[in-house]
């Protein structure tokens, strides 16, 4: 990969990265469990909305398969519609996924009658995802390919084959993958603008039409997407302005030419703005929908106007580097971060030095000015969000998946080695910068002789310092890391799902035998969606069987576990009394747990909760437990409820 492998050999690389990428991002792909994001893409992408959950009643678990179920026979308009008016997003991705799951799901149900038993059903939910997630290797070693060459399209292949951040987004039923996607096309199309604007050469109206499609896609995918199609105009037209007025002044010389290319740009802009604009009034609505302020800051303090600087660098370092720290014990966690600490900054040094040669080098220069553009326009938008809109996205890591392919295309240029002919130019650059020694310093020649010798001798290729700087062992520990990384995002140890589903069901099932309600207090769809991610992993924890109708049985009675979702947008008191009301035929004693709002404690309980008998009208008191309160994100409080 570091050399000047043969054609044959390049491509036994390139296929070798390839079958990483896969196994990466199919390993353990539908066995970690849903958390409250997939749930609400799971939702929506099988064609179901909030009218499909029983809402204001207790239902056992088996209600879940139904819930969960593929409708058929729905256009991408309706499922459109039912993205507008319930959730926060574009449709473009829902839809894709509502029809691959339409293809997939009945195809593996019928062959294996137990797929959707033993989570196949969550398997296809992923599975688009990761089949994105490994195109996008493919096209980032064509965007690097283009950039520099081949050897740097394997590199960065590599690179984003291992990646943490990219295998985790690749295995999560969310829309990320897919505008990222979008993204490294879009800078595939920018690039070879570039390089033809560079060479003075027309712009093809095809090339310019797969720009355009490519970014209105975008636009419909994620909402974030706006921020690189903003940053894409920026890093153009600064290009162009940076040309003229500082750089060689290629394109001032093209006379006419630039004036078309100026032309055909904008008007491309144009076109991608004019194709977004009947979506427009959906994304103003959205914009100032509640499900968006859990991005504010909870009882905002000078902490939490530094904190977004600092979040945005470690976004950029869990792209490369991702070790235990989040839910770890000590002993693991501070030698982990002091690993992060370390190799980030040894790797920030490597990437700076890296360009800086690069950008010596003349003949990467253009590239590297039009990423670092892009980069920055970037950077300044999510810090605008955060500080004027007031809501900080930087907290999110998965919300950097539009800058990645950006700076994994600046680490792979950075550790790409020069090619000897340019490196041979910058020396004779830098001995013709060196002064003309005078006659007074005639009689140190020997010293500066000696001391070129001596540097020389540092420098050769058997030197400690010489292992630091070599870019094949630069990248090889790179790769190594980053591998590392990958294996503990595969096997759930960083990257961990939100609100730790398995561990809130491990919590609520600890005495199996006894029948369990779980009363979950919502005020929007986040908050059902959160309740279902825990319903699915308690529903794991039931001995189970299924019969020819595809219908879940207990071995401990007919149905141990119940959940109920009551609204609490008008208070908890008429909330407790929804629960108190719901008919129910579980048998005594139940486990009844509380899930309130965020903030509360065991105190803010009420010592008792009411329910009704089995199967009766009259009250059972079920009595507060108060060793029994947890709190991942939500408080989760027990009942217990006697005999």
């Amino acid at each position: 990969m570091h050399g000047h492998p043969t054609p044959r050999r390049h491509y036994q690389l390139l296929a070798i990265i390839m079958g990483v990428a896969i196994i990466l991002r199919v390993w353990h792909l539908g066995t970690k469990p849903l958390w409250l994001d997939e749930v609400i893409g799971a939702i929506f992408t099988l064609g179901r909305g909030l009218d499909d959950v029983p809402l204001g009643i207790m239902f056992p678990l088996t209600e879940l398969t139904q819930i969960f179920s593929l409708h058929p026979g729905l256009s991408c308009s309706q499922i459109a519609q039912t993205v507008a008016t319930e959730s926060v997003h574009p449709p473009l991705f829902f839809c894709l996924q509502y029809v691959w799951i339409s293809h997939w799901l009945p195809i593996l149900s019928a062959s294996m009658p137990f797929f959707r038993d033993a989570g196949g059903w969550v398997w296809v939910l992923r599975s688009l995802p990761a089949l994105i997630g490994i195109a996008e290797v493919c096209c980032i070693y064509l965007l690097g390919r283009m950039v520099k060459g081949p050897r740097t399209g394997l590199i960065a292949a590599a690179l984003m084959a291992i990646s943490p951040f990219a295998v985790y987004l690749s295995q999560e039923a969310r829309h990320y993958t897919l505008p990222m996607l979008w993204t490294i096309l879009g800078l595939m199309a920018l690039v070879r603008i570039q390089q033809l604007m560079i060479n003075q050469r027309a712009l093809p109206l095809w090339l310019l039409a797969i720009w355009i499609s490519v970014n209105s896609l975008g636009l419909y995918t994620h909402y974030f997407f706006l921020l690189d199609f903003v940053a894409q105009a920026v890093a153009i037209g600064g290009w162009i302005i940076w040309d003229i007025l500082w750089g060689d002044g290629i394109l001032s010389k093209s006379g006419k030419r630039l004036y078309q290319y100026i032309v055909q740009l904008g008007l491309s802009l144009a076109v991608v703005i004019v194709s977004y604009a009947p979506w427009i009034p959906t994304l103003l609505q959205h914009i100032n929908r509640p499900e968006t302020d859990w991005l504010k800051p909870y009882k905002p303090d000078w902490s939490d106007r530094i904190a977004p600087l600092y979040q945005t660098i470690m976004g950029w370092i869990l792209m490369v580097i991702s070790l235990p720290v989040e839910s770890q014990p000590l002993a693991i966690a501070i030698p982990s971060v002091l690993i992060m600490v370390v190799f980030s900054i040894w790797l920030g040094w490597q990437i700076i030095r890296g360009l800086r040669q690069a950008w010596n080098g003349q003949r990467d220069r253009p590239a590297i000015q039009l990423f670092l553009l892009l980069m920055a326009s970037l950077t300044l938008q999510m810090l605008a969000i955060v500080y004027i809109l007031d809501k900080d996205i930087t907290a999110i890591p998965r919300y950097n998946f539009i800058s990645y392919p950006i700076v994994l295309i600046l680490i792979t240029l950075a550790l790409t080695p020069q090619p000897k002919a340019e490196s041979k130019a910058e020396g004779r650059r830098q001995k013709a910068e060196e002064p003309t020694p005078s006659p007074s310093q005639e009689g140190n020649r020997s010293s500066v002789t000696l001391q070129r010798s001596n540097s020389s001798t540092l420098q050769r290729p058997n030197s400690p310092k010489s292992k630091i700087q070599n870019p094949k062992s630069n990248i090889s520990l790179l790769l190594f890391l980053s591998g590392l990384s990958s294996l503990l995002v595969v096997h759930g140890v960083v990257f961990q799902k939100g609100y730790f589903p398995a561990q809130v069901a491990h919590d609520m099932t600890r005495v199996p035998e006894e029948s369990l309600l779980v009363a979950v207090s919502y005020r929007s769809l986040q908050e059902v969606a959160l309740g279902l991610s825990f319903a699915l992993e308690i529903e794991k924890r039931y001995p189970v069987s299924t019969d020819s109708t595809n219908s879940h049985v207990s071995n401990i009675g007919e149905d141990p576990a119940y959940f109920m979702f009551i609204d609490r947008s008008k208070g908890f008191g008429p909330a407790w009394q929804q629960l108190e009301n719901a008919p129910h035929d579980q048998s005594l004693p139940i486990n009844l747990w509380a899930i309130a709002s965020p903030g509360m404690k065991t105190k803010d309980y009420p010592p008792t909760l009411a329910i009704r008998r089995p199967n009766r009208k009259s009250k059972l008191q079920c009595e507060i437990d108060p060793d029994a309160f947890y709190r991942i994100g939500f408080p989760y409080q027990l009942f217990r409820c006697a005999r």
